[in-house]
């Protein structure tokens, strides 16, 4: 398995600490990645795509956050037009929302994980496993 590149986005640092210490427990992540609100996370993709730099593997994402919430981040990050790797992202919701709306509504816009706070081992891998990423 090739190493891989975790962007964490949300506004608390006690979330991004849970998360660190989950991927801490994966060898093959080799970098991982913190923005706190979905305009600095966009930023730091936009970036990537003009450096031609490597996309993150996978984007853990919050939906409330200031600045930019976790849905106007989609809409912004489907916009991009940049290499083909932004294609083989993979962004999972990482939210303790519950409203059916707010699930339906990033489902809809290609989201094919939303996983509960905190992020967990398990369901971690079963996003690796489903996504072959």
């Amino acid at each position: 398995m090739r190493t891989k590149s975790i962007l964490i986005v949300d506004d608390e640092r006690i979330n991004h600490m849970l998360c660190e210490k989950v991927l801490a427990s994966f060898a093959w992540i080799d970098q991982v990645l913190n923005s706190y609100n979905g305009r600095e996370a966009l930023e730091l993709v936009k970036d990537c795509c003009i450096r031609a730099a490597p996309l993150p593997d996978i984007i853990l994402l919050d939906l409330h956050m200031p600045l930019m919430n976790g849905v106007e981040f989609l809409h912004e990050f489907k916009q991009l037009e940049c290499s083909p790797s932004i294609d083989r992202t993979v962004i999972a919701v990482l939210s303790s929302s519950v409203n059916p709306q707010e699930i339906n509504q990033v489902k809809a816009m290609g989201v094919k994980h939303v996983i509960g706070k905190p992020l967990c081992r398990e369901k971690f891998l079963e996003v690796i496993v489903k996504e072959k990423v």
